[in-house]
């Protein structure tokens, strides 16, 4: 049967985050999972900690590959991915147990081509300082219930930058050619596809609840050059 999401996970020396990500993942309460672990020539234990969980749950799909970026990581998953939407996950990161429940039932409930919900931010991370807060633009972009564009609201995009709280349906991906640009390292190599996600969406669905914890200031997020 297929997976209702298939979640791309592209890791590269992340073991010190990767199994409490894992755990948020393969712990979500909609089971219909796909769950595609990319990793990318990493030279410490993430590989292994791949092969531990995959070994346990039959949904995880372990790639691993030569180092060629995280661009090229994203893209190798879409490659193996199957399910309905494709969601997004860095690996030093972690979900709310309900994430992906959410966010399909709202695709399912709009048939929407993305829909995206707000987060967490991790500040200051494994220091004394760490802090939990919510992301900026929580209660600035109305929980549409239905679908708009972004020429409706072009603001969402400034108000919204981030690509790993949402899932995006396949076909739409597909349709348009929608991929991750392959260039050296993470540093910002997933704006291009926000931008051409957002821009290409004939529906997209917001909901205006914080899903996913995201790590500030760590190596291994696709934020840090």
């Amino acid at each position: 049967m297929q997976p209702d999401i298939s979640i791309i996970i592209p890791i590269y020396n992340v073991e010190k985050y990767l199994e409490q990500c894992l755990e948020s993942v393969c712990n979500q309460t909609l089971d219909s999972l796909q769950i595609v672990c990319v990793d990318d020539g990493s030279t410490d234990a993430s590989g292994s900690i791949v092969d531990a969980f995959a070994a346990r749950d039959a949904r995880i799909v372990a790639i691993h590959k030569k180092n060629e970026g995280y661009g090229k990581g994203v893209n190798v998953g879409l490659d193996a991915a199957v399910g309905r939407y494709i969601g997004i996950v860095e690996p030093d990161d972690y979900l709310d147990p309900s994430m992906f429940e959410k966010l399909f039932a709202r695709a399912r409930k709009t048939d929407a081509d993305i829909v995206k919900a707000a987060y967490w931010r991790v500040c200051d991370a494994d220091t004394p300082q760490e802090t939990i807060l919510p992301a900026n633009y929580l209660h600035c972009v109305s929980d549409t219930h239905g679908v708009f564009q972004l020429k409706d609201d072009a603001e969402f995009l400034f108000h919204h930058p981030s690509i790993w709280t949402a899932i995006y349906r396949k076909d739409f991906l597909d349709k348009h050619g929608i991929r991750m640009h392959e260039i050296p390292g993470a540093g910002w190599a997933d704006n291009p596809w926000l931008m051409e996600t957002l821009a290409q969406a004939e529906s997209i669905s917001y909901i205006d609840e914080c899903l996913y914890y995201y790590r500030e200031f760590n190596l291994g997020s696709s934020s840090v050059v």
